[in-house]
Protein backbone atom coordinates (compact mmCIF):
# COMPACT_ATOMS: atom_id res chain seq x y z
CA UNK A 1 0.00 0.00 0.00
CA UNK A 2 0.86 3.60 -0.75
CA UNK A 3 1.26 6.27 2.34
CA UNK A 4 -0.31 9.75 1.37
CA UNK A 5 -0.97 12.34 4.13
CA UNK A 6 -0.94 9.51 6.79
CA UNK A 7 -3.59 7.66 5.01
CA UNK A 8 -2.52 3.97 3.39
CA UNK A 9 -4.21 4.58 -0.12
CA UNK A 10 -5.32 0.89 -2.02
CA UNK A 11 -2.44 0.08 -5.22
CA UNK A 12 -5.08 -1.89 -6.54
CA UNK A 13 -7.53 0.63 -7.62
CA UNK A 14 -7.35 2.88 -9.64
CA UNK A 15 -5.55 6.17 -8.78
CA UNK A 16 -8.65 8.12 -8.84
CA UNK A 17 -10.85 5.99 -6.73
CA UNK A 18 -7.78 5.58 -4.54
CA UNK A 19 -7.41 8.77 -3.85
CA UNK A 20 -10.88 9.40 -2.49
CA UNK A 21 -9.96 6.82 0.51
CA UNK A 22 -8.58 10.28 1.59
CA UNK A 23 -10.54 11.98 3.82
CA UNK A 24 -11.64 15.35 2.01
CA UNK A 25 -11.51 14.06 -1.65
CA UNK A 26 -13.62 13.26 -3.87
CA UNK A 27 -14.04 12.30 -7.52
CA UNK A 28 -13.56 15.62 -8.67
CA UNK A 29 -11.11 16.74 -6.76
CA UNK A 30 -9.56 13.31 -7.29
CA UNK A 31 -9.38 14.02 -10.89
CA UNK A 32 -8.16 17.53 -11.47
CA UNK A 33 -5.15 16.20 -8.97
CA UNK A 34 -4.11 13.67 -11.46
CA UNK A 35 -4.43 16.19 -14.21
CA UNK A 36 -2.48 18.78 -12.16
CA UNK A 37 -0.28 15.83 -11.73
CA UNK A 38 -0.42 14.23 -15.26
CA UNK A 39 -1.09 10.61 -14.17
CA UNK A 40 -3.47 8.52 -16.15
CA UNK A 41 -6.72 8.21 -13.92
Amino acid sequence: MARIAGINVPVQKHTVIALTSIYGIGSTRAQEICAAAAVAP
